[in-house]
C-alpha cells in the first residue's frame, strides 16, 4: 500500500500523483504513514486528515489514493439467528483478519432483520431493486459495492441455512447489475464433522457465485464438531478464519 502526494511542482505522470512513503505497521494496532520529504520523517496515522505544518516550499496536500493499494471494500454476511452462534464467531474473526490487512470492512448480521421470501415476480430485473420494502435491498447494495463477499452460515439438514437462502434469492435484482465483487467466502459450522457435511451449502452457494461470471469462489471453511452456542470457542479453526480474512 502506498500513500500518494500532489504537489506545487506537478509531474506529468499520474496526473501530479508521486509516490514518496510507503505504510509500515508500528507497535500497536494503528497504521502509520511514514513519510520522508526532503529530509523531514513526517508520521501521519490514516484516521487524521491532515499533516502537520510545512514551510511554503514543502507545502503538499496528502491524498490516500484507494486505486493505487490493495485496500479492498469487504462485507461479512452473518446469517445466523442464534445467540452465541459458532459460525458467527467464524465470521468475527475473518472480520478482525481482514482489518488487521488494511481492509475496510463491515459485517451485517441477519439478526433482527426483516428479509421477506421471493414472490417470483421479476420486477426487480426492471426495476433494479426489490419491490418488497425491507432491508434486502439496503443489503444487497452493499454486496454490489463489495470487493469482496464472505458469507458464514450454519449447517442445516447438510445445507445453508434458510435465511441465507433466502437472501440469496431476494438480491435477485443484482443479476442485471453490474457489480464489483470478485471473491466469495464461504465459513460453515455444524454438529457434524465429516468432510462431506458442507458440500452442499458450497454447492448451492457455486450456484449463485455462477451468476456472476467475473466472481469466484475464493475459498470455504468448515468447522465441525461445534453444536452448542460458543461451543467454537478455543478451535483452531477461528484462526484459520483469521488467516482467511488476513489475506484476502
Amino acid at each position: 500500500m502506498y500513500l500518494f502526494f500532489e504537489t506545487e511542482a506537478r509531474s506529468k505522470k499520474d496526473r501530479g500523483l508521486v509516490t514518496i512513503g510507503k505504510i509500515y505497521q508500528l507497535k500497536g494496532a494503528a497504521w502509520w504513514f511514514i513519510v520522508i520529504l526532503r529530509k523531514n520523517v513526517i508520521k501521519v496515522n490514516p484516521s487524521v486528515n491532515k499533516l502537520p505544518a510545512l514551510s511554503e516550499n514543502n507545502r503538499i496536500f496528502a491524498m490516500y489514493n484507494k486505486k493505487h493499494n490493495n485496500m479492498k471494500k469487504v462485507i461479512v454476511i452473518s446469517t445466523s439467528l442464534r445467540v452465541g452462534s459458532n459460525s458467527d464467531m467464524l465470521a468475527d474473526q475473518f472480520v478482525e483478519g481482514a482489518k488487521a490487512a488494511g481492509n475496510e470492512v463491515e459485517k451485517i448480521a441477519l439478526t433482527g432483520k426483516t428479509i421477506s421470501f421471493c414472490k417470483g415476480c421479476l420486477a426487480c430485473q426492471k426495476l433494479g431493486k426489490c419491490v418488497i420494502k425491507d432491508d434486502a435491498n439496503g443489503i444487497m447494495q452493499k454486496v454490489l459495492e463489495a470487493d469482496v463477499v464472505c458469507w458464514a452460515t450454519p449447517i442445516y439438514y447438510y445445507e445453508m441455512s434458510g435465511q441465507m437462502k433466502t437472501l440469496i434469492d431476494r438480491m435477485n435484482a443484482m443479476y442485471s447489475l453490474d457489480y464489483k465483487f470478485r471473491d466469495i467466502y464461504l465459513l460453515t459450522t455444524a454438529a457434524e464433522d465429516e468432510p462431506e457435511v458442507p458440500k452442499r451449502a458450497e454447492a448451492g452457494l457455486t450456484g449463485w457465485v455462477d451468476c456472476y461470471p467475473k466472481s469466484r469462489l475464493a475459498a470455504t471453511l468448515f468447522c465441525g464438531g461445534v453444536d452448542a452456542p460458543r461451543t467454537i470457542e478455543g478451535n483452531s479453526k477461528l484462526h484459520e478464519a483469521y488467516e482467511l480474512g488476513k489475506n484476502v
